[in-house]
């Protein structure tokens, strides 16, 4: 790599990255191109994250500062593309950008992951946009947007013997100009954020959209919520939308936050020049 700060701190911080070595070396190879490449959301979510690997209990704060919430256990990896269980029929696995808290890998999988109550009873899944949009639909069904996908998978984790987290927060990253507290939004994920988080119908709202049309996936050590749970399981659903400037201008100083920082900086000014 060029920018020897990070290569550095993903050398010497790698058992702490929830990745496979051929994602990883992608990862590094991104890095390398991202000042002519500006579209890879998995670079910049890599970059903006990277630097809570180099402090005592960075990884902490970095989920607070994802989830408004103190890490009820120290977090133990930060996991990249990271793939759990689907809890749909017919649907295939979702890549996480990125997830924290109670998790751990599943045997005999590239980047599958699974609940682990040992690391805690918290889980953070994250969905990271750069410039593109939310998808609205998947194979079998047109109503599936991203977000719902992403939270049904949440709602979902669990490990072998069906224990599932406590305390589930979904959280959408995005750059500063697209995270707008009032409408006419830019992207659709504005109306839909603002929909499953309203205090009054955001349950009802998003529970409509996880139930439409795919059937759940059950087996003898896997079950997905059913109507009698599901209620219970969204009330404690936490949904923040936060930016990677926030991110990156928290992270602890150090000489790769600052190799990373510039990185975002410049790709986050070509998105306010084409955005204003």
């Amino acid at each position: 790599m060029k920018y020897k700060k990070i290569e550095h701190l993903i050398e010497t911080k790698r058992a702490l990255i929830g990745c496979t070595d051929k994602n990883l070396k992608k990862l590094k190879r991104g890095i390398d191109a991202c000042e002519k490449k500006l579209n890879d959301e998995a670079v910049w979510t890599f970059l903006a994250v990277l630097p809570y690997l180099g402090a005592d209990e960075g990884l902490d704060e970095l989920f607070r500062i994802l989830t408004g919430s103190k890490a009820s256990v120290p977090i133990q990896k930060l996991w990249v593309e990271a793939l759990p269980d689907p809890p749909r029929e017919r649907e295939r696995h979702t890549h996480l950008d990125l997830a924290l808290g109670g998790i751990t890998d599943r045997n005999g999988t590239e980047n599958g992951i699974k609940y682990c109550p040992a690391f805690g009873d918290q889980v953070c899944f994250c969905e990271m946009k750069w410039e593109s949009d939310i998808s609205t639909s998947v194979t079998y069904s047109l109503r599936r947007n991203q977000i719902a996908r992403v939270i049904d998978n949440l709602i979902s984790f669990q490990d072998a013997q069906q224990n599932r987290p406590k305390e589930f927060y979904f959280t959408l990253i995005t750059p500063k100009v697209f995270k707008q507290e009032k409408g006419p939004y830019s992207r659709l994920y504005g109306y839909k954020m603002k929909e499953y988080r309203d205090r009054y119908s955001g349950i009802q709202s998003l529970q409509s959209d996880l139930n439409f049309n795919l059937k759940a996936r059950n087996t003898a050590d896997w079950k997905c919520p059913d109507q009698s749970t599901m209620g219970d399981i969204l009330n404690r659903l936490v949904i923040k939308h936060a930016s990677y400037e926030k991110i990156i201008e928290n992270a602890p100083d150090s000489e790769a936050k600052t190799e990373a920082g510039a990185l975002l900086h410049k790709g986050l000014e070509t998105i306010e020049s084409k955005y204003n």
